[in-house]
């Protein structure tokens, strides 16, 4: 077995909340129901970022960590506002409910446990929950605008606590019950978490923002400065927590923003790449995926580790790719511990599930190249979509890093709910310029009466 550290994970089964973690719920949960539809996201962001998953209701046996609690917050926004009322179904939708339903059925047949069942409830809870609240909040890029410069500002202030953890081995998220306030050390290396459950998830959780900030940079305005310090405060937090994976993320986002001028040839590159890859994975006297093991821009990395994960997953297929696997010890030395969500969906219930959870990231891949072909005139907006795809490129080059759990979860799923609403939101207003363009609409009131319905 892998020792992890102590309190990994969080402390289930009992409730832990200290006044300051209360105060900060508290001003949180009332700005949600206050505040306007576009900054709606804002509070999940600041309790996701802030307060640490020890930090937790238990009520009937049943765990209501803080983002739990303010994702129940922000549905009942949503029902009070009448918000849901934008929500139309879409395959992106479905494709997430298929995921998170099959996920839940997978692991109640492989385990038979209930306390397995509520967990994989839970887990569908917080995903759902951020997604559709994402997905009836964000309606357009303008919306984003609204939103994004009070992230830019959080990163900007929780840059230097991660930053001082990290210089000090000291982590001043430790006035929350449930956080040390020893940081965390591997092979000499202090790698900096704040409130995080590990600090490779605190590194990708943020790098996940530099191509959405990066899309404001382009764009002369007054709030450039800002976007540029957060920029690079994220880089101090993936600095600090001493992790090739959230580096190599943030590289991969801003590789992603230098495909923009060659946006035209993306097919062509997509292609090249992938018969590439095939041509070095028969050339090579290992297979392809061991190039991960190469990778390392920091001594407490795990490369090689990583490799073999992906290599055993490969070769002991037949034992997970039905309904899943208990078990997978036995794949090599610490293999239980799967730090690679691909490979984690497919373990905990099999092939279906993980094509799923593969087609979301299509889709929403497809559902940006509709936004993007449709505002190709305005580069602004285009700027935009194409930091959100940049960004599901940061999650994606996660993944194979490290298994989701805990805070990010309900950054994954906002983001795919985000894309979601701006392709839903964009094919309507196609219908719309379409139905003018071609002379359906002959009262005025009644072009009144759709730019009412498909407005946003």
């Amino acid at each position: 077995m892998r020792n992890m550290p102590e309190n990994f994970g969080g402390n289930f089964g009992s409730t832990v909340l200290d006044p300051l973690g209360f105060v900060i719920l508290l001003a949180c949960a009332i700005y949600l129901l206050t505040c306007k539809r576009a900054l709606a996201l804002v509070p999940f962001l600041i309790i996701a970022s802030v307060l640490p998953q020890s930090l937790r209701l238990v009520i009937l046996t049943l765990d209501f960590s803080m983002v739990r609690t303010i994702i129940m917050i922000g549905l009942m926004r949503l029902i009070m506002k009448n918000e849901t009322s934008y929500f139309k179904y879409t395959t992106a939708d479905k494709l997430v409910i298929s995921f998170l339903v099959a996920k839940t059925f997978f692991a109640t047949i492989l385990h038979a446990n209930f306390g397995i069942v509520v967990q994989n409830i839970g887990f569908a809870l917080d995903a759902f929950g951020a997604y559709f609240i994402a997905r009836c909040c964000i309606r357009s890029f303008d919306d984003l605008r609204k939103m994004l410069p009070y992230v830019a500002v959080l990163v900007c202030l929780m840059a230097p606590l991660y930053w001082f953890e990290f210089s000090t081995a000291y982590n001043l998220f430790s006035v929350f019950d449930g956080v040390s306030s020893d940081a965390w050390i591997r092979n000499g290396e202090i790698r900096a978490r704040g409130p995080m459950p590990h600090a490779i998830l605190a590194g990708c959780f943020w790098a996940c923002f530099a191509p959405l900030f990066l899309a404001f940079v382009w764009r002369p305005n007054s709030k450039r400065p800002l976007y540029i310090i957060a920029i690079l405060s994220i880089l101090l937090i993936t600095i600090s927590a001493s992790s090739s994976t959230p580096l190599f993320s943030l590289i991969a986002g801003f590789g992603g923003w230098g495909m923009y001028r060659f946006r035209k040839h993306l097919r062509v590159i997509r292609w090249y790449t992938f018969i590439s890859l095939i041509i070095l994975h028969f050339s090579m006297n290992t297979p392809v995926w061991h190039l991960i093991s190469r990778v390392s821009f920091s001594s407490s990395s795990t490369g090689y580790f990583r490799f073999l994960l992906i290599d055993s997953a490969v070769n002991h297929a037949r034992e997970w790719i039905l309904i899943g696997t208990k078990y997978t010890g036995h794949w090599f030395y610490g293999a239980q511990d799967i730090t690679n969500q691909f490979i984690l969906v497919g373990v905990q219930g099999g092939i279906i599930p993980l094509t799923l959870f593969i087609a979301q990231i299509v889709v929403a891949y497809r559902g940006l190249g509709i936004i993007l072909d449709f505002h190709k005139k305005n580069k602004y907006d285009t700027f935009l979509a194409w930091g959100l795809g940049a960004s599901l490129l940061v999650h994606l080059t996660n993944f194979i890093g490290v298994s989701y759990f805990g805070q990010i979860v309900v950054l994954w799923y906002s983001l795919l709910g985000v894309i979601a609403s701006l392709e839903f939101s964009t094919r309507q207003q196609a219908k719309r310029e379409k139905t003018i363009r071609d002379g359906h609409t002959q009262n005025p009131k009644d072009d009144a009466s759709l730019t009412e319905k498909t407005s946003f």
